[in-house]
């Protein structure tokens, strides 16, 4: 099935899925992760803990760690620093494992929990490494343009700019979609599993673009509030940018279910139509 139309069926299959209970499972148990950080940031600024979150900040900046609201007003550099730790090691093992489930719910097998754990810690290694090479290509996007572009100066030439480099980043995540699908249930290496995702993703890619840009539309309040952290501490009070962090969480959790999901159901679809033409 393709074409843009199929990627609205695809979610709308995905909505259909998730009455199955234990598909929800893996990521919530992520968002949980998430949600304790934030709140061990907020409560535990020093000590043991503090020493952890000092090694995400340079040493001119590890002071300010002890000291308030500076404390606060550093949560989204700590936090987003590690999650590119927790992306590529943690967060990617739980997509993992949600793909087998949606898998097994997509052939109306009734999967276990521990068949799709299983089956995702035989193929941790390289569905990191796929994930290294994705994110590698996504972050150097969203991040190395904006530090090429000046501080201040005009705001339109800014909104453009990062208009620009959103839509790159896009793109070269619509590429490596299918990459943890390849790795997982066929069993494909990381350098085949990306050749093999771009062919895949090429065969719709306006299909494929709408499968990674309509959760990323998702975020994109919690990305935006990010972004006036400072502003909302002074406006209202530094207490309010842990309230910000939660709720990207949830934006982030609703977005990777919408995704996997949309992903693993147009994967089983190509492969079906490509089967059909042999």
């Amino acid at each position: 099935m393709i074409g843009r139309r199929s990627a609205w069926l695809a979610f709308f299959e995905t909505f259909l899925l998730l009455r199955r209970f234990n598909i929800w499972i893996p990521l919530i148990l992520y968002l949980a992760l998430k949600v304790i950080l934030v709140a061990l940031y907020v409560n535990a600024p020093g000590g043991f803990v503090g020493s952890f979150w000092a090694l995400f900040l340079k040493k001119g900046f590890r002071e300010a760690l002890t000291h308030y609201p500076e404390h606060r007003l550093l949560m989204p550099v700590v936090l987003g620093r590690l999650d590119i730790i927790l992306d590529v090691f943690v967060h990617a093992f739980f997509q993992g494992v949600t793909i087998f489930l949606f898998a097994d719910a997509i052939r109306k097998r009734s999967g276990s929990m521990a068949e799709a754990l299983k089956g995702t810690f035989r193929r941790y290694v390289p569905l990191v490494g796929v994930t290294i090479i994705a994110s590698a290509f996504v972050f150097a996007c969203f991040n190395v343009p904006a530090l090429l572009l000046p501080k201040g100066g005009n705001i339109l030439f800014r909104a453009g700019g990062w208009a620009a480099t959103t839509f790159v980043g896009l793109v070269f995540q619509a590429l490596f979609i299918f990459t943890g699908p390849l790795v997982l249930l066929k069993g494909r290496s990381i350098f085949r599993a990306v050749k093999e995702s771009i062919k895949i993703a090429m065969i719709s890619f306006d299909q494929t673009m709408i499968l990674v840009s309509v959760p990323f539309i998702i975020t994109l309040p919690g990305i935006l509030l990010e972004f006036k952290s400072e502003m909302l501490a002074l406006r209202f009070s530094p207490e309010v940018l842990a309230y910000v962090q939660v709720f990207r969480e949830l934006l982030g959790f609703v977005s990777a279910l919408l995704l996997i999901g949309g992903l693993t159901v147009t994967f089983f679809w190509r492969q079906l139509d490509e089967a059909g033409r042999e």
